[in-house]
């Protein structure tokens, strides 16, 4: 297992998408931070909850992580039309 640090930038913030499971700020935090621990650029989509990783060669093949609070807490805000600033948090990788 492997703990990744995710870094929620402004510029995530400014370029996500709010709702959107594959284009809010965390994914796009996501597909930046899992780009060194993967082979390929993985196809993220992201859930209250946790998140999905998707083989982009296959989509049925996926792994599921679970996401920490403030991560949960910071996608309710950002859908629901509040403000955010800039996050960091760790996850662990299978």
């Amino acid at each position: 297992m492997k703990t990744l640090t995710v870094n929620v930038t402004q510029a995530h913030i400014t370029a996500g998408w709010p709702g959107s499971s594959r284009r809010c700020p965390i994914a796009l935090a996501l597909i930046e931070a899992l780009a060194f621990h993967y082979p390929f650029q993985p196809v993220v989509e992201v859930g209250v909850f946790g998140f999905s990783i998707f083989n982009p060669g296959d989509e049925t093949d996926s792994t599921t992580v679970f996401l920490p609070y403030i991560a949960a807490w910071f996608i309710e805000q950002i859908d629901s039309g509040l403000p955010v600033t800039p996050i960091t948090f760790e996850i662990t990788l299978p």
